[in-house]
């Protein structure tokens, strides 16, 4: 028969991926703009919000939706990570990070 758990053992760490963009994608010519999609694969909770980072800074708002579209977005490489926060805030666990390159037309 199963071991009760102890009460005060802290939940398993939330799974959360990028879906898209894939690890080492170039974002085409163009304005910078694309879309990030996130999946919870498990340990998801109510009242959990997503957070998309890049380059270690918050794109927006924490969101309940795992999709973001960022627009104008610099050149060159950045690096994109997913956070599961918890109603105060706190991380419950974050996504591998996934690094695109993003190419503008040069200005001259």
């Amino acid at each position: 028969r199963p071991r009760p758990e102890p009460e005060d053992v802290s939940p398993a760490p939330v799974e959360v991926s990028i879906t898209s963009p894939a690890n080492e994608t170039t974002i085409p010519m163009g304005g910078g703009n694309f879309s990030v999609s996130a999946a919870v694969s498990s340990g998801a909770r109510s009242g959990q919000t997503l957070q998309l980072l890049m380059d270690g800074a918050p794109q927006g708002p924490p969101q309940e939706s795992g999709n973001w579209s960022l627009q104008s977005v610099m050149r060159g490489p950045h690096d994109l990570v997913v956070e599961v926060l918890d109603r105060q805030g706190k991380v419950l666990g974050s996504s591998e990070s996934v690094r695109v390159y993003v190419l503008r037309p040069s200005v001259n």
